[in-house]
C-alpha cells in the first residue's frame, strides 16, 4: 500500500499545488483515504486472528488489496532523489576503485 500511495503521490500531487483551494481539497482527500488505509491495514491486528480477518477481507472483496496492486501496475514508479544519489555515489566508488586497482 505505501507503494501504491507514492506513486499517486509522484503522479498526480504536483497538479494540485498550483493553488490553494486545489492543496486543501487534495490535503483532505488524501487524509481520509490515508485514513481508510490505516483502518483496513489495522483491523488484522485487533482481531488478533486470521479467520475473522479473511472473513472481513472477503466481505469487503479485498478491494484495498486489489486497488494497490492495481495502482502499482499501472502507475509508473519514479525514482526517489536519494536512491539516484546512493546510485551515482555507489557507481562513482566502483569506479574509482576499478582505476587504483589497474
Amino acid at each position: 500500500m505505501t507503494l501504491a500511495s507514492r506513486a499517486v503521490r509522484n503522479n498526480y500531487r504536483h497538479y494540485f499545488l498550483s493553488s490553494k483551494p486545489l492543496k486543501v481539497i487534495y490535503d483532505i482527500v488524501t487524509w481520509f483515504v490515508t485514513q481508510l488505509a490505516v483502518c483496513y491495514t489495522v483491523a488484522p491486528f485487533v482481531m488478533l486472528a486470521v479467520e475473522p480477518t479473511i472473513k472481513l477481507y472477503k466481505s469487503m472483496y479485498f478491494h484495498m488489496h486489489i486497488l494497490s496492486l492495481l495502482l502499482l501496475l499501472v502507475l509508473p514508479i519514479k525514482p526517489r532523489n536519494h536512491t539516484m544519489r546512493q546510485l551515482q555515489n555507489q557507481i562513482t566508488h566502483n569506479s574509482v576503485k576499478n582505476k587504483k586497482e589497474k
